[in-house]
This record gives C-alpha cells, sequence and structure tokens, in this order.
C-alpha cells in the first residue's frame, strides 16, 4: 500500500499581494522576464514564494514530488520550491503555478538545470507546456507517479516502468538510496557494488531477471554488513 500523493490534483491560486506579484511578472516584456527575479527584494515576491511553498508543502502531504520521501519538517525552508522546467532556461514560467512543486533538498540537488523536455531546440518558450507527452521526467502535475515508476519499499529501490521513469530516476539520483546503508566506514568503491546492482534492478524487464537481480542484491548487502560489522569491532578494540 503506497501513502504518498501519485500526483498534484490542486495548483496553487494567487491571492492577495501573491496574485498582484504573479500579475506584475506576467505583464514584463518577455525580453525583461529573468530567473534572478526569484530572489528579488520585492516583498511581494517574498509572500508570493512563501505562498507557494506553504501550499505545496500540504497539497502534497510533506512528500517529495520525486523520491516520494515523506519529511514532516513545518519550517519551509527544509524544502526546496522546484520548478520543473528550470526557470534559468525558461523564465517566463517561474511562477506559474503547474511548472512548481515542493521537493527535497537533495532531489533538487540532482536535478538542478538538466534537460525535462522532448523537444529542447525551442529556448526561453514563451508558452507553457501542459501536454504530458512534453516531458522527459515525471511530471508532478501531469503525470501519475506510479504508472512510471515502482518503489519497492523493503529495499528503497525505484524501478522504472517507462522511459519516463528511468529518465526521472537518473535525473533526480533517485539510485543514491542504495548508498542510504550505513555503510559509512566502506570506501566508495565498495559502494558501488551496491549501487550497480540497484541500477541495474531498476532495468529489470521481466520477473525472473528482477527475482535474480533481488537475490544477488541481497547477498551483497549481506557481505557489506559484514564488513562494516568487522570494521566497526576492530574501531571499538583500538
Amino acid at each position: 500500500m503506497h501513502l504518498y500523493p501519485f500526483k498534484i490534483h490542486n495548483p496553487v491560486i494567487y491571492q492577495g499581494s501573491a496574485l498582484d506579484a504573479y500579475k506584475k511578472y506576467k505583464a514584463k516584456k518577455h525580453s525583461e522576464k529573468c530567473s534572478d527575479d526569484w530572489n528579488s527584494d520585492d516583498p511581494d515576491i517574498t509572500t508570493l514564494k512563501k505562498t507557494i511553498k506553504d501550499f505545496y508543502i500540504l497539497e502534497q502531504d510533506f512528500t517529495c514530488c520525486y523520491c516520494k520521501q515523506k519529511i514532516v519538517v513545518l519550517h519551509n525552508g527544509s524544502w526546496d520550491a522546484e520548478h520543473i522546467i528550470p526557470k534559468s532556461e525558461h523564465p517566463a514560467f517561474m511562477f506559474e503555478p503547474q511548472n512548481i512543486a515542493i521537493c527535497c533538498k537533495d532531489c533538487n540537488g540532482e536535478k538542478l538545470a538538466k534537460e525535462v523536455l522532448t523537444n529542447s531546440s525551442v529556448k526561453n518558450r514563451k508558452k507553457f507546456l501542459t501536454d504530458k507527452a512534453a516531458y522527459l521526467i515525471v511530471h508532478p502535475h501531469f503525470d501519475e507517479y506510479d504508472e512510471h515508476i515502482e518503489i519497492r519499499q523493503n529495499f528503497r529501490i525505484y524501478r522504472g516502468r517507462t522511459d519516463k521513469g528511468v529518465n526521472t530516476i537518473t535525473i533526480c539520483g533517485l539510485l543514491r538510496f542504495g548508498k542510504d546503508t550505513n555503510y559509512s566506514n566502506v570506501s566508495s568503491s565498495t559502494l558501488d557494488e551496491v549501487t550497480e546492482v540497484q541500477s541495474r534492478l531498476a532495468q529489470a524487464m521481466n520477473l525472473d531477471e528482477q527475482y535474480a537481480l533481488l537475490l544477488e542484491l541481497s547477498d551483497v548487502v549481506e557481505h557489506k554488513k559484514a564488513e562494516v560489522y568487522k570494521l566497526r569491532s576492530e574501531r571499538r578494540n583500538k
């Protein structure tokens, strides 16, 4: 049973000074719109940004739109406002309600300004794209997450069911969870063995292959656990 929201059904609706700031930005000449406006000292922009975060934190139930981790933190500075189409490449969509969600800082740090559109030849677009087919990744507003990505909770493994799913796993660095298993005393080259098996598992196309890779991953994890146990014991005896 999955407890995370599959997609965002209700985009933010701006009101008051937030709406005024949104209209003011929309009215600017296209050539004058710039991603630096996001960091403006204008108090209305500050209110607009707070409105965005506060709304999507609750709408998404404190859940990252990409990795689906639920992190209940009331301080909205713990979350990042995620621009699905990067604001640095297409600043016209910076405050577009359906181009914004909240994500964890790790996913945002992995995704950054990577290309997410199937047609990357058009620069600095004027018209926002609402067709989910226009996106390389799972769009938090337009796509049902589980149609594209399966999360195997016991191992925190992400498996792409579609090309979009695989792209999202890659672009947002979701295979990083293979290293969150308390192997802090083990060299990075050793950790790569775990991550490599997880990568192959995410690409598995049939049940037999999945089963074989799960067994392999289980063996690798047990081996690494024994290695960590040995290192910890040696450290205690020093």
